[in-house]
């Protein structure tokens, strides 16, 4: 290959990652819940997998217990694991919610969501074979929905969706089959709001 075909290919290649970092999320998960670090990653690797899917990357901040990461960006999207003492002290979703987006006034986005770890423990019975595993992949795809809803805006709930708005014995099973995943016009509406974020400096 010639010099100037390296250049060529260089060039490429930095457009190319430029590109592709276009789309990646960042997210800082603060764990008051206490939940297991192992669990937690299991949980990060299946939310990983669905934004994915999205055509989303994702950047994991390093879990933290009880305080926020300095080291996160400022752009981080936050996912705050609450147990149950601080989700009724706060009086957070009194309905059976799993989780909650903090969203701006006119509901069109949001960089803050709870997440109820008591009640997505309430999903899966004590004696289940296998409950920690399931667990862990259920939390991924609470987290997904509300990293969904900060990016979709407030609503934007879809049946048979990772954005269902029931989380049922049907739902909790087409999650450990992988079927919840975006609708095709939320991966579209995502793919611009990322856009549009990045053309204005991530703010």
């Amino acid at each position: 290959m010639s010099r100037r075909g390296i250049v060529l290919s260089a060039l490429l290649l930095a457009s190319a990652g430029t590109a592709a970092s276009a789309d990646v999320l960042k997210i800082n998960t603060v764990n008051y819940a206490g939940v297991e670090a192992s669990l937690l990653r299991i949980a990060e690797q299946a939310a990983t997998q669905i934004l994915s899917q999205a055509g989303v990357g994702v950047q994991w901040c390093e879990a933290s217990t009880g305080r926020f990461r300095s080291r996160c960006p400022a752009d981080a999207l936050r996912l705050v694991i609450l147990p149950r003492h601080m989700r009724e002290r706060l009086k957070l979703a009194r309905n059976e919610a799993l989780g909650m987006a903090l969203m701006t006034m006119d509901g069109l986005t949001g960089d803050t969501a709870y997440i109820f770890m008591d009640r997505i423990e309430n999903l899966v019975f004590e004696d289940t074979a296998g409950r920690r595993s399931i667990l862990a992949r259920l939390l991924g795809h609470v987290m997904v929905h509300e990293v969904g809803h900060l990016l979709l805006g407030a609503g934007n709930h879809r049946l048979r969706s990772i954005m269902t708005p029931i989380w049922g014995p049907a739902e909790v099973q087409g999650a450990l089959q992988g079927g919840l995943l975006f609708g095709p016009e939320h991966v579209e509406r995502i793919s611009e709001f990322l856009c549009e974020r990045s053309a204005d400096g991530g703010s």
